[in-house]
């Protein structure tokens, strides 16, 4: 028992077991880079108790910020991220269209924003200055024109549902082709800046070596 106790001891001290709050937006699963870090922890450290939660930015940021959260994958940009908090880049990829497939630019090739100017667009609902929804808006300010946005929703699960109703067109990560929904085609896109972030985010205070270990993780991870 004294054996196993300083063996468990050992274990905490270098991070290969212990408990993990981890947060992320629907959209980081997309992504083969977040799932495979995954992976890996429960492979090579099933000491490792991960506990997940899937929520919007400003659900993550609050819980970071209350400490019920370690760390937390966060579409960027971050509006002024408070001090307290670690931000530090992640995954970058490009984004695309996803388009009703009765429209009438569905599945012709790569498409610009302003060819859908007067389309009724979906967004996501997040704070203003912060993640995918002002991506969306500084790309369309660039392709010179304002959105005329039908509906703003949490997750980009949703977003890409509302297209296959005929809502409306939504610009998603290139990764949300993964998600396969009758009625919906993906488009490329022409548009360089057309890019999107993610964060990963944490308390400045890292609580435990299990954190500590899951940081350097994530920072030298490959996709």
């Amino acid at each position: 028992m004294a054996d196993q106790a300083v063996l468990d001891a050992q274990r905490t001290a270098r991070g290969e077991q212990g408990r993990l709050h981890l947060g992320y937006v629907s959209s980081a699963m997309y992504d083969s880079k977040l799932p495979g870090l995954l992976r890996r922890l429960r492979a090579d450290w099933p000491g490792i108790e991960l506990s997940l939660v899937q929520g919007d930015v400003q659900m993550l940021y609050e819980a970071l910020l209350d400490l019920r959260l370690d760390i937390a994958i966060i579409r960027a940009p971050l509006a002024s991220p408070p001090d307290a908090l670690v931000v530090r880049p992640f995954v970058r990829e490009k984004l695309c269209l996803a388009l009703y497939q009765q429209h009438p630019l569905a599945g012709v090739g790569a498409l610009n924003l302003a060819s859908l100017r007067t389309d009724n667009w979906i967004s996501l609902d997040d704070p203003q200055g912060t993640g995918l929804e002002q991506v969306f808006m500084d790309a369309c300010r660039v392709a010179g024109f304002t959105p005329q946005v039908a509906q703003r929703i949490n997750d980009v699960t949703s977003m890409i549902s509302l297209v296959s109703a005929g809502v409306g067109v939504a610009l998603v990560p290139l990764s949300a082709r993964a998600l396969r929904l009758d009625n919906v085609v993906y488009n490329d896109l022409q548009d360089r800046l057309a890019e999107s972030e993610l964060s990963m985010v944490y308390h400045r205070h890292i609580r435990s070596a299990v954190v500590r270990k899951v940081i350097s993780l994530l920072n030298t991870a490959e996709r």
